[in-house]
């Protein structure tokens, strides 16, 4: 009975002790590296290890193995489910093909990253990592460093690129040349950015950097830019020209006005003629008109004279 008891109480001792085994192959892997941090690599190089597992994992005798074989020996547990980082004291990875391997107890190899690379150019210094996204995945992103922290999706800010152009020259008369150019047209996130130019006569539509017109006719237009990033990000700016008459079109107004001015003038005359017909005509009827009545006053007066 005493036993009993003894053997009892420690089942419920061993039942509240947190759960912890000897990890097996593929209990835990290698989630992210950091193979070029800010400032110097020692002491700020790391590499995140995953659980996914539903018991606490012990790692003693559990060692990182670098491209270059160099051992790392590890220690401490890594949660169930949860994330354990280790961070090297001195340089411990490459900035090129560099492969980490982690090894169990038993010299048996766990797993393994592809060769990764995280090079100067790049962007020495700032803090983004190699991860598994999502975690325990097969798939390894570039992004920014999470460190003891679930792989979130990453957010993508995208900003509108900026439309911007000169043209030359800035009027022009029908039939010649103007050129433009975006060159200043930019994308805030560097993004490649397409142009496209509506030259506002109902052309068809150009792309490129660069565009070359001539318009037909004599009046004002609009040109219209439109530049659009790779996420489909647009921006458009506009400016008016004053294209004016051809030499050639103005030889052929001056013969029209002139030619104008002469029917004008024919016209005037031809007028003058005709009042000048006119007036002649209605003063000689006037003349015939009035010659009997003035004969028959003459008469009358004659007449009284006699009587008188």
């Amino acid at each position: 009975m005493r036993m009993e008891l003894i053997i009892a109480s420690f089942m419920i001792i061993l039942n509240c002790i947190p759960s912890m085994s000897v990890a097996g192959i593929g209990d835990i892997l290698i989630n992210e590296i950091e193979l070029n941090p800010e400032g110097d690599d020692s002491g700020n190089e790391w590499i995140e290890i995953y659980n996914p597992g539903s018991e606490d994992v012990i790692l003693t005798e559990y060692y990182l193995m670098n491209g270059g074989n160099q051992k790392f020996e590890l220690s401490g547990l890594v949660k169930a489910n949860g994330f354990k980082v280790v961070t090297f004291p001195s340089q411990f990875l490459d900035n090129e093909n560099e492969i980490v391997s982690l090894f169990n107890a038993d010299d048996v190899l766990i797993d393994k990253t592809p060769a990764k690379t995280d090079k100067p150019d790049w962007g020495s210094g700032d803090s983004k990592t190699w991860s598994r996204y999502p975690d325990g995945s097969d798939i390894w992103e570039f992004r920014e460093g999470t460190a003891g922290k679930i792989n979130k999706p990453e957010v993508i800010v995208n900003n509108d690129p900026i439309a911007s152009f000169t043209m030359s020259p800035t009027s022009a008369k029908a039939g010649e040349t103007i050129t433009t150019d975006a060159s200043n047209s930019k994308d805030p996130d560097g993004d490649n950015i397409t142009y496209e130019w509506d030259w506002g006569d109902g052309s068809p539509k150009t792309s490129g950097i660069t565009g070359t017109h001539a318009y037909s006719k004599a009046m004002y237009y609009t040109i219209r830019l439109t530049v659009e990033d790779e996420l489909g990000l647009e921006d458009v700016t506009t400016k008016r020209i004053r294209i004016e008459a051809s030499s050639a079109d103005n030889n052929d107004d001056d013969s029209s006005d002139d030619l104008m001015m002469g029917c004008g003038a024919v016209i005037l005359i031809v007028f003058a003629i005709f009042i000048l017909v006119y007036l002649f005509r209605k003063k000689k009827t006037t003349v015939v008109t009035q010659s009997p009545v003035s004969e028959m006053k003459k008469k009358k007066k004659k007449k009284k004279r006699k009587k008188s």
